[in-house]
């Protein structure tokens, strides 16, 4: 008979599947409250070079001003997740596209998503524009990142 914390360990690469793929659709419908709930307080998203603003936004506080000021500009960035994994290290590595929306003009285009977690919660989203550099950034721990984003999985 499994054991309680067996059944947990199990569970957690889902839970944090579904966390990714919420994270991911309510930034991209700009549901600010929603996304930041599924926010490690200091997370750290890295933005792809010229589709953001900035490289990147630290904590909660700046992920608002971000959404603001994008508001402003009628800019929007939307994540579309077709497929996604837990690797090894408990990361979460998804592919879609980044579809880019300024003043009714819009693209998109390829890319690679890597979420972190920390205390249950996403403490990283990293963009990528090719999959290698992905994968290689989805199986490395990041400093500032716990091993306890590591999935100890139950022996069989």
């Amino acid at each position: 008979m499994a054991r309680h914390a067996d059944v947990i360990a199990l569970l957690e690469p889902v839970r944090r599947l579904r966390t990714a793929l919420a994270m991911a659709e309510y930034s991209s419908t700009h549901h600010v409250s929603k996304m930041l709930k599924l926010a490690h307080p200091l997370i750290e998203v890295r933005s792809v070079p010229g589709i953001a603003p900035g490289p990147g936004y630290v904590g909660h506080d700046e992920l608002r001003r971000y959404f603001a000021e994008a508001a402003k500009h009628e800019a929007r960035a939307a994540a579309v997740i077709h497929r996604a994994e837990v690797t090894e290290r408990g990361n979460v590595l998804a592919a879609g596209e980044l579809i880019s929306t300024r003043n009714q003009a819009s693209g998109a285009i390829s890319a690679w998503f890597v979420y972190r977690f920390r205390d249950g919660l996403i403490s990283a989203v990293e963009t990528y524009l090719d999959v290698e550099t992905a994968r290689e950034q989805a199986r490395r721990r990041i400093d500032g990142h716990d091993l306890s984003n590591t999935l100890h999985l139950p022996s069989q």
